[in-house]
């Protein structure tokens, strides 16, 4: 959220705001000895006493990954103006297969280019934010996202 709020106000407090928060979370929250995160921490960075597990019904290993995603996406496009790019392993059963690949809601955000086995790929929607897919099983792809100046 902080990295959005940055995007949308262009106020540097937000940055600063998300550093410390990161700070935070990678000092505190993260378990480097076993791995994983907590799912809550004290205000001093104790993990709660009921909580030395690191997974329950509102928090799994998924968010994990999800968080670290995410800021992957906005530091590349929000902060750093850069492209930023995923990969995806594919397959579909018939030729003309609509898939989804833009994970960010912004409008602002588009597909500028996709590659399929390693070739320029053409069929896709930019502003929607999906890909028309061939026929076929393991389909390497590969999308690179801008935002819209």
């Amino acid at each position: 959220m902080l990295l959005n709020m940055y995007n949308i106000t262009k106020d540097p407090l937000y940055l600063d705001y998300f550093q410390k928060n990161t700070y935070f979370w990678d000092q505190y929250m993260v378990d480097h000895k076993y791995k994983e995160v907590y799912p809550y921490v004290s205000d001093s960075g104790i993990p709660d006493a009921g909580s030395n597990y690191k997974a329950n019904l509102y928090k799994s290993a998924y968010h994990s990954m999800e968080n670290a995603l995410m800021n992957y996406l906005y530091l590349q496009l929000y902060v750093r103006h850069q492209t930023a790019e995923l990969h995806f392993l594919l397959s579909s059963l018939k030729e003309g297969t609509k898939h989804y690949v833009k994970i960010i809601e912004d409008p602002a955000v588009i597909i500028q280019g996709v590659e399929l086995n390693g070739k320029r790929w053409e069929r896709f929607n930019p502003q929607e934010g999906y890909l028309i897919l061939p026929k076929g099983d393991k389909l390497k792809v590969r999308v690179v996202l801008g935002v819209i100046k």
